[in-house]
């Protein structure tokens, strides 16, 4: 073989093999890299969950009003639906608030179960809170202990528990119908639990350091107000109660609204008329306006301190929010569907048909980042 027939032989396998390279290398970005790195769908900046009376919680993008996903949870009537900071998970109450469930929304699905009961002993949880470093949850519970001729609930509790290895640690002896908590969007060792009144917890020294009295108000002439939480709140950080009061000297029922500003701890109570039920509420984000729903959804024009718009429903529902931008409204719980609103219209945009029916099951607005 002579020396060029050589040189050619050899160039030639060498443009061979770097064919081969060149296309391995191409499988792999073709084929290998998007069935891991990029399978996933982008999360969109917002979301409105919302949990149904099976095992399902539906995320909805505000952007496109379209189903994001629909997530199978393992207990029934996923409750009390709270996301961490960065909105990349969700954390539920499921199977008669038994179950604590962790959700991965970007995988759309539950992670892990968190189950605080044990033999002899049954925990029942009526509030749900995350720490803003998302390794703690906080929750308020009631134990059963069943003995053999017996039943027997305890007082509740505030406990913290351990996300990653499920352990419970008692905080502090707690209230009687206390069935949200929250934590200050400016203190985060300062958490809130809502009931028949309203306590300030400081988790450092496990005490409640106040206490802002509604219905065991006991001034004279003043009367009781009975309030009504859900945590809509996430637009403004002001929480906005339905209320009910009964004035002590005409034994006249009143309606109104508590807001309750998280991050200072006022509260501005109005009046706005002979007592109708309202099962949830929530604040505008330019604070000008609150939406309240029941058998109609109610606009209260905030600095006018008067009801200025009703609009019948065409089913029961009890709760509602906005779209971060307030140009939407958002309203469920009473129904196999999500009703849209443009706020300022109050004309009905879009339905959203969910796989069950809502029940005691609160809208909350996600922001994953």
């Amino acid at each position: 073989m002579t020396t060029q027939s050589l040189i050619c032989l050899m160039t030639h396998r060498c443009r061979k093999t770097t064919y081969l390279v060149a296309f391995a290398a191409f499988c792999v970005v073709e084929f290998c890299i998007p069935n891991t790195l990029f399978a996933a769908e982008p999360l969109p900046q917002e979301m409105v969950a919302i949990g149904t009376i099976g095992r399902n919680i539906v995320l909805e993008r505000t952007d496109t009003d379209e189903v994001f996903a629909q997530i199978a949870t393992h207990g029934i009537a996923p409750r009390e639906i709270v996301s961490s900071a960065d909105g990349r998970f969700l954390f539920a109450v499921t199977d008669g608030r038994s179950l604590i469930e962790v959700i991965d929304v970007a995988g759309k699905k539950v992670i892990d179960t968190i189950n605080l009961s044990h033999p002899g002993q049954s925990v029942k949880i009526f509030g749900l809170a995350v720490n803003p470093q998302g390794d703690q949850l906080f929750v308020n519970v009631i134990c059963i202990d069943r003995g053999r001729d017996s039943v027997r609930a305890e007082e509740p509790q505030i406990w913290a528990v351990d996300r990653a290895s499920h352990k419970a640690t008692k905080l502090l002896q707690s209230f009687r119908g206390v069935h949200l908590l929250v934590f200050s969007p400016t203190n985060s060792r300062l958490l809130y639990a809502f009931g028949s009144d309203i306590y300030a917890i400081d988790l450092d020294s496990r005490q409640v350091v106040k206490t802002i009295r509604f219905q065991s108000n006991q001034v004279p002439g003043v009367g009781s107000i009975s309030i009504s939480c859900s945590p809509s709140f996430e637009q403004t950080n002001v929480l906005s109660c339905p209320t009910e009061r009964t004035d002590p000297i005409t034994q006249r029922d009143f309606g109104g609204l508590l807001n309750f500003d998280l991050a200072t701890a006022q509260w501005d109570q109005m009046d706005l008329g002979p007592f109708v039920m309202w099962d949830s509420a929530v604040i505008s984000p330019d604070h000008t306006r609150a939406y309240a729903v029941w058998n109609e959804l109610y606009v209260v024009d905030l600095t006018q301190r008067r009801v200025m718009t009703v609009k019948d429903l065409p089913m029961t529902e009890g709760s509602v929010t906005t779209s971060l931008d307030g140009s939407k409204l958002y309203v469920s719980d009473g129904s196999p569907s999500i009703l849209i609103f443009d706020a300022k219209t109050l004309t009905v945009l879009k339905t959203i048909a969910l796989p069950e029916t809502t029940a005691n099951c609160e809208l909350r607005l996600i922001h994953p980042r």
